[in-house]
């Protein structure tokens, strides 16, 4: 058997370096084409509730678990930093004893107030929410996207929140669940959440999270784990 001519040779070897290319060109399309199925797929996920709760397990069973205390530990000493000299502007000391916070929807604005020694809500600085889901008017049921308009207290934290300290409000109220009553409405929803995002009311995550230290630290919440 003779070997191969020169220019076969080189004939041989285009076409085989022709055929890899196309090969990697070809794994690199169906590589992006399912990066972008992976993407799509994740996006969907994220908009249903009970899927994003199941996600935001997830997340946190690998990345590990915190508690509000390791967070204020983690994070107290810079929020002090920032808010301190904003209350005693206010004429109040931080820790505030109360804390309130006021949602405007229509101004995408939150305003925070703080409790001083004697009792009196004294205003201690406007903040601009980034991001509001839905439009005018409360929350009906669940999955319409609507902020609700209401009283509610901040009722616990979540520390391993993506969002560093998410704060879970009490909604549904009782006059909340009065009215749905009234209305023959079921199916109200939940897991309503202060946080830094970009859907529901959302903050700087900065401000979110120092909202989240103020209030594990203020007398108006009771004592989390």
């Amino acid at each position: 058997m003779t070997a191969p001519n020169p220019p076969r040779r080189v004939a041989l070897t285009l076409a085989a370096l022709t055929l890899a290319a196309l090969t990697l060109a070809a794994l690199t399309l169906a590589a992006l084409t399912l990066a972008a199925l992976v993407a799509l797929a994740a996006l969907a996920v994220w908009k249903v509730p009970v899927a994003r709760g199941v996600a935001e397990g997830a997340y946190r069973r690998l990345r590990g678990r915190h508690t509000v205390a390791q967070r204020v530990a983690q994070y107290g000493p810079a929020a002090r930093a920032r808010w301190a000299p904003w209350f005693a502007r206010a004429g109040t000391a931080y820790p505030p004893q109360g804390l309130t916070l006021v949602a405007l929807k229509d101004a995408a604005e939150l305003v925070v107030y703080g409790r001083d020694a004697s009792g009196a809500w004294r205003r201690v600085r406007r903040m601009p929410v980034v991001a509001l889901s839905g439009g005018p008017g409360p929350k009906l049921r669940e999955g319409d996207r609507q902020v609700p308009d209401g009283l509610y207290r901040v009722e616990s934290l979540n520390p391993d929140s993506l969002y560093h300290l998410a704060m879970r409000v009490s909604y549904p109220s009782p006059d909340d669940r009065l009215r749905a009553r009234e209305d023959g409405r079921a199916q109200l929803g939940g897991d309503i959440m202060i946080h830094g995002s970009d859907s529901g009311l959302a903050l700087d995550d900065g401000c979110e999270r120092d909202l989240g230290l103020f209030s594990r630290l203020s007398s108006s919440l009771a004592p989390a784990t």
